[in-house]
Parts: structure tokens; C-alpha cells; sequence
């Protein structure tokens, strides 16, 4: 008798998809997928982001499948360099670019991170898929509005499982291109002999159950890799926005994937309820607390689990979860975090998974390797919709939105400034202050917190990342004399003191006045005298017609007395071929006269150049916190800073003071001035400062511990995109870099 010819399993057959229907992806029987590629995420206030992402996951139907898919790539380190280095013109710019290039060594900055959103769909057959896909997709993308993103065609959609398979090779168009004429096509695969599956399969794959947590790609090759898949055990109630951007920076070679499913949360309410209960025995005992509860032989009520499995625990969570999106009329759905790390041998792939769990608890969360299910894992994390291990979770939409790595696409563009690194990840935290909205900013911290040495940082920032902008800095001591020297600037004086002198506009329409009457309403504490005096035929610019109208009327008392207060040691010349100035102040009025100037000129300087910006910082922003009129000024010039691209910075001494003074609370006053900015470096606070900040920052409560008893040059960064732990002291004083902020 013969034997059978037992087939020979080929590495290929461990690819989780069958084929390509036009543009659909088969991945099984009744599943097919079409994958989109997210272009680019237009930068948002949080609030804004949170409600449009929320509004995409309500728009995604019922009955499908979404997908969330941040692939990392290593990209060469000299194009990562191009992005972050500035041109060197300076001493202080060469010794920036060797810090810079030094410490993008240490964590994993030469990423390529893509972001692709997938859609799954159950159908009888190709024909229902292609209806379903032609009724809905146009609602999907619709949905994304700002967002653009981009349907992947069969040979695009392809080439993303070709990067996640062979990910050390780059040749699959070449393959495919057999005329050699650039037109690679998925036709050709039939003269190669070969299926799509063929075509990314690696060509070993090593899946036995005895590797327990990892498996093998390409073993005993040149192009050897382990992976390592896992998955997010546990999703606090209270997630922060940076959770997966986080987590996805942990390595230059990863996969992070959410798996999405809609639910019907009254039947997720009954199924849940039911399982819950027939795992829960209640018994009755007896209420001992008081003489009272003795006589009255008064009982409680005892509940106690059958089972205390994990299964059961996440049954009851999301029970919990399903009454509140009840309760709450929102969407709920199932999801799935899956991650796969990939390392060139064993050792790197336990640091980047310790790396990766610590990243994690310092949210609040766990992660844990998928134990005997690697295949599995590996296959749910790919862009199919299709998870295969049992990790789902039940999170309102309200929570997804935390963990949707939609921001994870926002692309980092050259002309970003280096601000420290990553306390979480080690990566370097690029920042460009000028791209997106809301480029108002605030230092703020303790006593010895390192205020002064992070304005120093911002000021040089400022100076090294743009070829012609200038920069201004308003102080009230000595403590930048030095520093400002070193960089070839000077300490200047006003050229001409007029607080009344208003620009020709720069498409402000009515804003100029309005910002004047509010100049004069905060110089001159009245606002009715203010806007008579606005109303005068005369010009404004013309300091002898300025001085002509007051002498002349006797109604004019306030804006009198408000000219006299200015300094007479403010009147001088200033070098205008510099791009760094120090103005020294001592009273409100000056910082007043000379911040109002600085608008000014700022908006002629925008007039002569589009392209250059006036960026101005003002130390010790509190003595104008305490006044409301100067306050209104303020809010006026924060709200105008983005139209006019001038980065308005302050720096808030003393927090505590402002919020907590016995007296009079100027808190109020602060709080108006933090929900303007959109760029906030927070260092080491006071218990007190902690609270009222995370109030009017809407810090998540994971990350108040790097805002808490931390060194000087530690702290938060918050801009519109995320919040940052970052730390900036660990140079040390005898580095080179660190050495120029000591001056």
C-alpha cells in the first residue's frame, strides 16, 4: 500500500488573509477590508481633537469593524538628523546640533510612524462587501472632515503587510515590476508563480509553542527578527490622550493596534448582568455595629464571587462600563489593544518590553505578552479587523477617544526646537511653537524650579530654529544680562515713547483700536476716558499731536497722569541690527509701555516681511495678573497671537502668591491666562499650584507625578497635540549645552 504524500506546510499558509477581490482584502470566508492611510492630522486645541475624534467613532456603523494601526519604521538616522539639526552659524548653534545629534542616540528618534485606519466588514459573499463598502465608506470619510486620509489601493495595502513580514527589505515594487518600467502590478504575480501571500510571506517563521512569548522571523538568516506580541490588560477609568503615543514610541520597530467593534449596550447590559449574577452567591449576616443593630437583629447583605478569574473581574468592569454608557446615551465598544515589538535578538526585545510595561504602569495601565498565543497575537495587531485572542475590553466612546492613536500621526516638521527628552520613553520631545494654532505660551514652577534657565532655553530655541525673526525679552532685574550679551544682543531701550501709537493694521480691521482702548483702559484704569480719547481727530502716531490734544482739554486727567508714570530711562535708541533685545522695566506702567510697543512693531515688522515673526517674552508676568484692566490687555494680545504669528511668552514667578494670597485672589486672573496658552512648560508645583493647574489644563491624574517633588528641569509640556513628561537637567552643569544657560 502507498503512503500519502503528506503536503509540505510552506511559510505562507501562516498568513492571516486569503486574497485580494479588486480593491477588497479577503481576510476569511465572510471578512473583507479596505485600509486607509492617515495623511495628516491638522494640530487642535484637545477639547476640539477629543470632540471631532468623537464624532468619527460615532459615524463608524454598527455593523462593521474599525481599526487603529500605528506601524513604526527605522528610517535612516542621517534623515532624522536633517529634520532636527538647525544651520550653523554660531558657536551656541554647533554645540545645539552636537547635543542634539548626541542625545538621539539614547532614546528611538529615527522613527517613520504611519498611521492606517482599516474597515471590516462581514458579508455573504464579494458583491454584499462591495454594496455595503459603496453605501457606507463615503459616510466614514466624511466623518474624518480635517483629517485627510487616503484609501489604499490592492498593491499599497499589500506592500504595508510586505514592511511588518520582511521588514529589512525594501524590493517588493521591484518584483513586481518585470517590464522594468515602473509599473509594478499584482497581475505580474502569476508569471512569478507566486500568490499575495507568497509575495510577504518571510521565509521562515517560527510559531512552536516552546517559545511561550516570542517567535522567530527569518531564523538563522541575515534578516533574523523576534517579535513579541501583547496587549493592554488594564484601561483605568481615567485614560491620558498620550497613552499610545507613549507606548508607540517605546521602539522604531513596533506595531500598535485598536480593534473597535460597536456594540448595542442594552444587550451587552443583559448578557453582562446575567453572567455577573451567576457568578455572585449573596448570603445574609448579621449587622453588629451598634447596641442599635444588636437589638434590632439588623442583617446586611454579602456578596461573594464563585470565581475569581480574570474573566470574571473584567465581566464585572465592564458591566460597570455598560451601565454608565447606559446611563450616559453613548455609543459603547469592544475593544482591543494589541502590540508586537520586533528586536534583532532576545536581549533587546526583553529591554524594549520592560521599557514598554513601565511606560505603561506610568499611565496607570498593564500590559502582558501574549503566553502560548504569539500567532495569534501577531495576527490580531496586523490591519485585518480581525482579533484573535480574547483581550477585548468595554470602553464608552468617551474613553476610546483617549486611546484612538489618530494624533499619533502628526507629522514632525523641520524647524522644531529640542526641548529635553522623553522622561517616559527617552525620545527626544521636538516642538515647533509656530505650527498649528494657539502659539501662546507660559512658563510657570516653584521657587528653583528652573523658570529662568527654561526661558533661557525658549529664548535660544527661538534664535537657533528661525534664519530672521527677533526676539524681545521684557525684564525687571539683571538676571539675563549676561546671557543676552553672550548671544550678541542688546540691552535696548524704547526708540520712541508714545503708549498711544497705533499701527497702520495688518488685517486686524478694528482690532487695533480695540487693543489701544484696552492699552490706555489698563494704563489709565478708566475705560470711558479711553475710548473718548480714541475718538479724537488726531494721530496717534504723532507724539507732539498726542501731547497737544491733553494740554488742551482738561477731560483727559487719568490718560495725563498715565503718561507722566512713564520712565524717563525708557526713552532711548535701540541697535536694529540685532535679533535680540533685553528691555529692562521696574514698574507695571513700563512693562505695560513696553509690551504695548513691542505689538506694535511687531505689526509693522509683519507688514514689511510675512515670513518673519516677533517673538516676545515677558519675565515676571505677575505685577499685571493683579490688575483686571491689564489683564483684559493681555487676553486681547494672547487671543491675536496666532493671526499675527508673534509667540507671546510669559513667565509666571509666583503661582502660589496669585492663587492663595489672603488679601485678594488674582487665581482668577492666572487661570484666564493658562486656558489662552497653547504651548505651557509647567515645572516642579506646590500642592496648591498641582491642583488649580490640572484643573485648567485637564491633566490626567497619571501624569501629576512629574509635576511633584521632581529636580529642577522636570516637568510637563503642554501643547494642543499632547502632554509631555519631560526632563532637561540630566547634561549636567559641566556640559557644553548646559554651560550656555549658566551665563
Amino acid at each position: 500500500m502507498k503512503k500519502k504524500n503528506t503536503p509540505v506546510s510552506k511559510v505562507s499558509d501562516k498568513i492571516p488573509f486569503l486574497s485580494f477581490a479588486g480593491d477588497l482584502l479577503k481576510v476569511n470566508k465572510n471578512l473583507y477590508t479596505v485600509c486607509y492611510r492617515i495623511e495628516n492630522v491638522v494640530v487642535q486645541d484637545p477639547q476640539i481633537y477629543r470632540f471631532r475624534l468623537s464624532k468619527i467613532l460615532a459615524a463608524i456603523p454598527q455593523d462593521c469593524i474599525c481599526q487603529f494601526m500605528v506601524h513604526n519604521e527605522i528610517i535612516e538616522r542621517e534623515d532624522y538628523l536633517r529634520t532636527v539639526v538647525v544651520p550653523n552659524t554660531s558657536p551656541e548653534a554647533d554645540i545645539y546640533n552636537r547635543t542634539v545629534i548626541d542625545i538621539s542616540d539614547v532614546g528611538h528618534n529615527n522613527t517613520k510612524k504611519t498611521v492606517y485606519v482599516v474597515i471590516g466588514k462581514n458579508a455573504a459573499d464579494q458583491k454584499d462587501a462591495e454594496k455595503w463598502f459603496s453605501d457606507n465608506l463615503p459616510v466614514i470619510e466624511t466623518a474624518f472632515a480635517d483629517i485627510k486620509i487616503k484609501r489604499l489601493p490592492a498593491l499599497d495595502y499589500l506592500e504595508v503587510f510586505f514592511k511588518i513580514y520582511k521588514q529589512k527589505q525594501d524590493d517588493m515594487r521591484d518584483l513586481l515590476d518585470l517590464k522594468n518600467d515602473g509599473n509594478p502590478t499584482l497581475n505580474n504575480l502569476k508569471h512569478l508563480k507566486m500568490t499575495e501571500k507568497d509575495l510577504v510571506a518571510p521565509k521562515t517563521w517560527n510559531t512552536k509553542s516552546n517559545l511561550i512569548d516570542y517567535s522567530i522571523l527569518d531564523e538563522s538568516t541575515e534578516n533574523e527578527r523576534y517579535a513579541r506580541a501583547m496587549f493592554l490588560s488594564s484601561v483605568p477609568v481615567t485614560l491620558s490622550e498620550n497613552l499610545v503615543r507613549d507606548l508607540s514610541g517605546i521602539s522604531s520597530n513596533m506595531i500598535l493596534s485598536v480593534i473597535c467593534t460597536p456594540c448595542d449596550p442594552q444587550a451587552g447590559y443583559d448578557s453582562l448582568a446575567e453572567k455577573v449574577k451567576k457568578n455572585t452567591v449573596i448570603s445574609k449576616q448579621a449587622k453588629r455595629d451598634s447596641i442599635e443593630d444588636k437589638k434590632n437583629k439588623a442583617q446586611i447583605t454579602i456578596r461573594k464571587r464563585k470565581e475569581t478569574t480574570e474573566q470574571a473581574y473584567f465581566e464585572e468592569s465592564a458591566l460597570d462600563v455598560v451601565k454608565e454608557t447606559v446611563a450616559a446615551s453613548e455609543q459603547m465598544m469592544a475593544v482591543s489593544v494589541v502590540m508586537v515589538l520586533f528586536a534583532d535578538d532576545l536581549a533587546a526585545l526583553d529591554r524594549y518590553t520592560d521599557m514598554l510595561k513601565s511606560s505603561a504602569s506610568k499611565f496607570a495601565c498593564a500590559v502582558k505578552p501574549l503566553n502560548l498565543t504569539q500567532k495569534e497575537g501577531f495576527d490580531s495587531a496586523l490591519p485585518l479587523c480581525n482579533c484573535k485572542v480574547d483581550v477585548t475590553r468595554f470602553l464608552t466612546t468617551k474613553r476610546l477617544v483617549s486611546i484612538c492613536p489618530v494624533n499619533a500621526a502628526v507629522k514632525i516638521k523641520r524647524g522644531g526646537a529640542y526641548q529635553g527628552i522623553n522622561t517616559i520613553n527617552d525620545n527626544l520631545i521636538i516642538h515647533n511653537r509656530k505650527d498649528g494654532g494657539n502659539i501662546a505660551g507660559l512658563i510657570c514652577g516653584a521657587e528653583k524650579s528652573g523658570k529662568t534657565y527654561e526661558l533661557k532655553r525658549d529664548i535660544l530655541n527661538a534664535l537657533l530654529t528661525t534664519k530672521a525673526d527677533k526676539v524681545s525679552v521684557i525684564v525687571s532685574d539683571d538676571s539675563l544680562d549676561s546671557f543676552v550679551e553672550s548671544l550678541n544682543g542688546c540691552i535696548a531701550k524704547i526708540p520712541v515713547v508714545n503708549p498711544f501709537y497705533m499701527t497702520d493694521k495688518y488685517g486686524l480691521t478694528e482690532e487695533d483700536k480695540e487693543i489701544k482702548k484696552l492699552f490706555l483702559t489698563a494704563f489709565a484704569t478708566d475705560e470711558t476716558e479711553a475710548e473718548a480719547f480714541l475718538n479724537e481727530d488726531m494721530d496717534f502716531n504723532d507724539m507732539r499731536s498726542v501731547l497737544r490734544v491733553l494740554e488742551q482739554s482738561e477731560k483727559y486727567t487719568k490718560i495725563k497722569d498715565a503718561l507722566v508714570q512713564i520712565s524717563d530711562e525708557l526713552t532711548g535708541t535701540a541697535d536694529l541690527e540685532k535679533r535680540l533685545y533685553l528691555y529692562k522695566v521696574q514698574t507695571a506702567e513700563d512693562y505695560l509701555t513696553v509690551l504695548d510697543y513691542l505689538w506694535n512693531q511687531s505689526i509693522e515688522d509683519k507688514r514689511k516681511q510675512d515670513s518673519v515673526s516677533d517673538w516676545i517674552y515677558v519675565d515676571k508676568i505677575d505685577a499685571l495678573l493683579t490688575r483686571d484692566t491689564a489683564l483684559q490687555y493681555l487676553l486681547k494680545i494672547q487671543a491675536l497671537t496666532d493671526a499675527l504669528g508673534t509667540p507671546v511668552t510669559y513667565v509666571v514667578q509666583d503661582s502660589i502668591r496669585l492663587i492663595t494670597d489672603q488679601d485678594v485672589s488674582y487665581g482668577y486672573a492666572l487661570e484666564e491666562v493658562v486656558k489662552n496658552c497653547g504651548y505651557v512648560k509647567i515645572l516642579n508645583l506646590t500642592p496648591k499650584e498641582r491642583e488649580k493647574y490640572a484643573e485648567w489644563l485637564n491633566i490626567p491624574a497619571s501624569l501629576m507625578q512629574y509635576i511633584s517633588n521632581v529636580a529642577a528641569g522636570e516637568g510637563l509640556l503642554i501643547t494642543p497635540v499632547s502632554n509631555i513628561a519631560f526632563t532637561d537637567n540630566y547634561l549636567g552643569k559641566d556640559n557644553e549645552f548646559t554651560k550656555i544657560f549658566l551665563r
